[in-house]
């Protein structure tokens, strides 16, 4: 559940975006232009600066994808949740699957502000948005297409970003953590593996706010689901 304070500060960034015509789709013009409207948007909101908004501009087709599909996602984003084989043997056990989905979704609306998850413990895997199958068998996660195979389910804000076409920071493993690709003012993301959160521009490809930053429930969601992992 979001903090009081977080979630006044998210409803007047959405009456900003809603207002300023950020918000999603293309206003009638181009995709290229819709993303640079959005850009110019964030530029004037958070005061970024002249090379900032050059450099998004300049890297818009690693952003273009993912700039589509956060304009088209639903005002609530369904994820279907199944284990791959047995249920984990988690330690101390969840009261139910409905606290155990309550600690996922908190996780996730932590790093995405502004998009509301709902797990679905077993849910429908059709017209879910995207289907967490947790417990695979080597410590690999990864996205495939909407499917989101997970050892650890805290990685799961970070493989969703595939599955919403976010690419990585980095072009090789040995890479990760240097900052590749990055925006003017930002050295980590979650992209990067190097932080919880996203940096300025996949939080504009994103249409999630710069500027809130408590990931204080996030956190603790993080750490109560850790801490019941057997391994």
């Amino acid at each position: 559940m979001r903090s009081i304070s977080c979630a006044r500060h998210l409803l007047l960034f959405l009456a900003l975006f809603v207002a300023c015509g950020g918000g999603g789709g293309d206003g009638g013009g181009s995709s290229s232009g819709a993303f640079a409207e959005r850009v110019a948007n964030y530029k004037a909101a958070y005061g970024k600066t002249d090379a900032w908004e050059d450099w998004m501009i300049a890297n818009q087709a690693r952003y273009a994808a993912t700039f589509a599909a956060s304009s088209a996602r639903p005002n609530t984003i369904n994820i279907s949740f199944r284990y791959e084989t047995a249920l984990i043997a988690y330690a101390p056990a969840w009261a139910d699957e409905g606290e155990h989905m309550d600690a996922l979704e908190t996780m996730a609306e932590g790093a995405y502000p502004g998009y509301f998850f709902n797990f679905i413990f077993e849910g429908n895997t059709n017209t879910s948005y995207a289907n967490v199958i947790a417990g695979i068998a080597t410590n690999n996660s990864y996205a495939s297409g909407k499917n989101v195979y997970l050892y650890y389910e805290t990685i799961f804000n970070h493989e969703f970003g595939h599955v919403i076409n976010l690419p990585h920071h980095y072009d090789s493993v040995g890479d990760i953590g240097n900052g590749q690709h990055m925006p003017p003012g930002d050295t980590t993301c979650i992209m990067d593996r190097t932080s919880n959160t996203y940096c300025s521009a996949c939080r504009t490809a994103l249409g999630i706010p710069l500027d809130i930053s408590d990931t204080t429930d996030m956190d603790n969601a993080v750490a109560d689901i850790l801490s019941r992992y057997p391994y």
